[in-house]
């Protein structure tokens, strides 16, 4: 007694090979936002560079900060990184619930920048004790960013 015919024995042979994994292929997206990223992470490195670069002359050379350049490069720097981590939510798509630690980092970036206000408006132990707030803020988003648990310290 015959068998009816499978649906794979009308399949010709080479196409029951197991179906090969096609080669990781480097998307113009893939590269837009990793060029994204390194943009993001230089003004995070110029940023924190140009803060503490500004703490330290308001301390020894304070009428340097009356020229335009101090005026100006920081709000610069703070723009573009803001603008690209902007684009790195928008593009890797992080604002869903799942991706709370988004929220953290900007509830500690908004700290940041109010210490780094109270920073610069301040003298003596109010501006130090600030000022290793805004690092602590700094260092808990670099921490948060890296592991993407805003409670890594539980």
């Amino acid at each position: 007694m015959q068998s009816l015919p499978r649906k794979a024995d009308n399949i010709e042979p080479h196409t029951l090979l197991a179906v090969r994994r096609q080669p990781y292929i480097k998307t113009h997206n893939h590269i837009e936002n990793r060029m994204i990223k390194i943009f993001h992470l230089s003004f995070i490195l110029m940023s924190i560079i140009s803060f503490v670069g500004k703490v330290i002359i308001s301390e020894t050379h304070p009428l340097m900060l009356k020229q335009k350049l101090f005026k100006i490069a920081p709000h610069v720097i703070d723009s573009g990184l803001l603008l690209s981590g902007i684009l790195l939510v928008f593009q890797g798509q992080w604002l869903s619930t799942e991706h709370g630690w988004i929220i953290a980092k900007l509830l500690a970036l908004l700290g940041y920048i109010g210490l780094g206000i109270v920073v610069m408006r301040h003298r003596g132990t109010i501006r130090w004790l600030a000022f290793t707030a805004a690092m602590l803020c700094f260092v808990y988003i670099g921490i948060v960013a890296a592991t993407k648990n805003p409670l890594f310290f539980l």
